[in-house]
């Protein structure tokens, strides 16, 4: 037990022993969901044959009743490695990744529409081909038919498996796939057509019609976006520029539904059903309101879960709601540390793999600090101390996880949310959901005017939030920090919300001291680091010199916003702890290599950019002669000459990037034909490390070129599952034969490589520093 005021014991009894020599059945549920919640750290997953002997250990009468605490964890690590591997095995298989299939099945869930293109799930019909999934994610580009929920449809897909692009710092979306038991991505690739319609309107064509009223009625661009967003779930009109305002202040929680907005119904339907029924109490035999309000505020808690389309963090609040009002129903004591882990366990023998999800670990976080910090302190306080204090506990409990999950620091997260949580949760929410039961009723003409109040909180909120991400130190990215680390961090920020009675507080920052000033790894003169990131079909080569950062490409994308920039290439930026970008390669004028370049412009506006011929701005042609230097290291474009004509791919950049401690070759999007000049002709293309043209297709790559190279290490940049099947098995052959190894983003994610003085270049991957479960490809095959 923590020393300290007599409160702090209230925890530890909590999970005391039962009469007798063995756990109590709070330790056993204890043990049981530390077991579950060890389920993202596995490589591989717990044999389900370990379920049957661990509910042995745990309900045989042993006289070593100890070892029933043993058995309670195994039993919750074998419940969510049972589900798991029946959802990986439900996953579309790799060798088949890129067919196209027909499949048949309903729409299910709301239909996302931008830009000409759908996004819904697809609930697949019995009886077809044995690997088709039973959940696939559809993404059907300019649309000839809006789906709607509830219709079956016949569609040819190509299919994908759930595959990720693995990149430090980034969204791990083969996991975010597990979670959701999502089997396959497909694209529609060729005929579609509606077998049947909906034989009745579903929620999700309620959902649907509610957004695109909401669309209608709201004047505002931004405001009718987030109106959606906090009544249907549904983000997709959010502006990209808007999410990343959101994101630096830390506020995006608030406008995206979650446990936090289900708290908020219950509560506010509680109260006002509790000041309407008040005159009950006054009656003999009536029931009491207390009890009538709670049970109001849970359905009025249902129904707006419901209404988002009962996303996994909205079951979470839910059941986390049902048993604490179970408890207060029943006028059962249950302390709020018990409270929160029978809410645990409701959630993890409902839904096993959720410990998968980040949103589980922020708001079970958030609830347990808050249980933690409060729990201590039985007096009452004033609603404007009682937010004080939530913001400060929130803030210094969940830091670590902040900065592990979205790789930011944001000191302005505490002033945004003191205003806007409570601006959404008594102004802007409650005028929305007042307005749309104005509607259902049939009271169109006075369901604008609380839907324009909402509008006009909305418009303020985001004028204070902009204000804030303006205020300077009110954001800094993070480097990506080890396990230990982050570990050490979360004990430091949960010991300084800890009471008072607690020894020690004033050195709990300094186990928070090495994630908020990290250690970086300092480059000599002539040393340099190089990541071939996974950016799938395309090319983006992250160089960081002492004082510098250079990216070789900027990956796929359509030039016009859809890109990898803030999804892939910032966060990696921001786990390297670089924050500029001092040169810009872009070449050639092709979406693989630099589809990516607008927005790549406009996150950091490089002072140099080698880019095609004609590209409309302040940009060198990136042709042969052209070099730059930075501390001891040297670049240096070594194709195309200058006089040669647009080739297509053939002009794209070869550069090469030399330092005392070695040299890489960058071979872009080159064949056989430039690879034979470049052997032939000009300077030496030899490098200790080369990054293969073309992703590895059998025209580049060749013999010749390979010896002219000597290179000791090969690097691909191809995607996942590609259906060109790179790179090509008679690449790797050529490499087999010539007894090189080599690596690939498509099996290992984004590939590494170190130059240090007086040793050989290291190459290590993401997958191959750490391989989890859900990693398709097998760590031992990747450096």
């Amino acid at each position: 037990m923590l020393p300290g005021p007599s409160g702090a014991g209230m925890f530890h009894s909590d999970f005391s022993n039962s009469p007798g020599n063995g756990p109590g059945a709070w330790s056993l549920w204890l043990a049981f969901v530390l077991g579950c919640l060890a389920l993202p750290l596995m490589p591989v997953l717990l044999p389900a044959q370990w379920l049957a002997p661990a509910l042995l250990l745990l309900f045989a009468p042993f006289r070593v009743r100890s070892l029933q605490l043993v058995a309670a964890g195994v039993l919750g690590l074998a419940w969510t490695s049972f589900h798991a591997d029946r959802t990986l095995d439900d996953q579309w298989p790799d060798p088949r990744a890129g067919e196209v299939v027909t499949v048949t099945g309903t729409v299910s869930g709301l239909v996302e529409t931008r830009d000409r293109r759908a996004r819904f799930m697809l609930h697949t019909d019995d009886g077809q081909d044995k690997d088709i999934p039973g959940r696939i994610r559809v993404d059907w580009h300019w649309f000839t038919g809006m789906p709607r929920s509830g219709e079956a449809w016949s569609f040819e897909l190509r299919m994908q498996p759930p595959g990720s692009r693995r990149n430090p710092g980034g969204f791990d979306s083969s996991r975010w796939f597990l979670s959701e038991r999502i089997g396959a991505a497909a694209t529609v690739a060729g005929e579609a057509g509606r077998l049947k319609s909906a034989k009745r309107r579903s929620v999700a064509d309620f959902r649907l019609a509610l957004s695109e009223w909401l669309q209608a009625e709201t004047t505002r661009l931004e405001p009718a976006a987030l109106h959606r967003a906090l009544s249907v779930a549904d983000r997709s009109a959010i502006p990209r520029e808007l999410s990343e305002t959101l994101r630096r202040t830390g506020t995006a929680h608030l406008l995206a539904i979650s446990g936090l907005h289900v708290g908020m119904v219950f509560a506010s339907a509680a109260f006002a059903l509790r000041w309407l029924l008040a005159p009950l109490g006054f009656l003999p035999g009536a029931p009491v309101p207390g009890r009538l309000s709670l049970a109001g505020g849970l359905i009025a808690a249902a129904a707006y879960a419901l209404l988002a389309g009962f996303t996994l963090p909205t079951r979470r609040a839910l059941v986390m709601l049902f048993v604490a009002v179970a408890g207060l129903l029943c006028r059962r004591a249950i302390r709020p540390g018990q409270a929160l882990l029978a809410a645990l366990v409701a959630v993890l023998v409902l839904d096993p793999l959720a410990p998968l999800s980040t949103g589980f670990w922020l708001s079970f976080g958030a609830v347990a600090v808050l249980v933690w910090g409060f729990a201590w302190r039985p007096g009452r306080e004033g609603a404007l101390r009682g937010l004080l204090r939530a913001q400060l506990l929130v803030a210094a409990g969940l830091l670590a996880l902040n900065v592990a999950v979205f790789g930011q620091l944001v000191p302005g997260a505490f002033l945004a949310n003191l205003v806007a949580i409570p601006l959404v949760a008594f102004w802007v929410l409650p005028c929305l959901l007042f307005s749309i039961a104005l509607a259902l009723a049939g009271f169109h003409e006075w369901a604008g005017l609380p839907l324009g109040f909402s509008d006009q909180g909305l418009v303020f909120l985001m004028e204070f939030i902009r204000t804030v991400e303006g205020l300077p130190g009110g954001w800094f990215a993070m480097p990506t920090a080890q396990g230990i680390i982050v570990a050490l961090a979360f004990v430091g920020g949960l010991w300084l919300v800890a009471p008072r009675g607690v020894p020690g507080r004033a050195l709990a920052p300094l186990l928070m001291l090495p994630l908020l000033i990290p250690g970086t790894t300092e480059l000599d003169k002539g040393e340099f680091d190089v990541m071939v990131l996974d950016v799938g079909h395309g090319q983006s080569v992250l160089v960081k010199t002492a004082s510098q950062t250079w990216l070789i490409g900027t990956g796929p994308g359509d030039g016009e916003g859809q890109d990898l920039v803030a999804s892939t290439i910032e966060p990696v930026f921001r786990s390297a702890g670089r924050r500029e970008l001092d040169l810009l390669i872009a070449s050639p004028e092709r979406r693989g290599y630099a589809g990516g370049l607008p927005g790549v412009v406009e996150t950091w506006d490089p002072p140099r950019i080698l880019a095609w011929p004609g590209y409309p701005g302040a940009a060198e042609p990136c042709v042969r002669g052209k070099t730059h230097r930075a501390n001891g290291v040297d670049l240096e474009v070594l194709h195309p000459a200058p006089a040669l004509p647009d080739l297509g791919d053939n002009s794209g950049c070869v550069v090469r990037v030399a330092g005392k401690a070695g040299s890489i070759l960058i071979a872009g999007s080159v064949d056989d034909a430039v690879e034979a000049r470049l052997a032939n002709h000009g300077p030496s293309p030899d490098a200790r490390v080369l990054v293969a043209g073309r992703h590895g297709h059998e025209e580049s790559s060749t013999r010749s070129f390979i010896q002219a190279v000597n290179p000791g290490k090969v690097i691909f940049s191809a995607g996942a599952g590609n259906r060109f099947e790179l790179p090509r098995e008679e690449t790797l052959k050529r490499l087999n034969a010539l007894e090189i190894p080599h690596a690939g983003t498509n099996h290992c994610g984004a590939v590494t490589v170190t130059f240090r003085k007086d040793r050989m270049p290291a190459t290590g991957s993401v997958r191959g520093a750490s391989h989890r479960f859900w990693d398709r490809a097998a760590a031992s095959s990747c450096p």
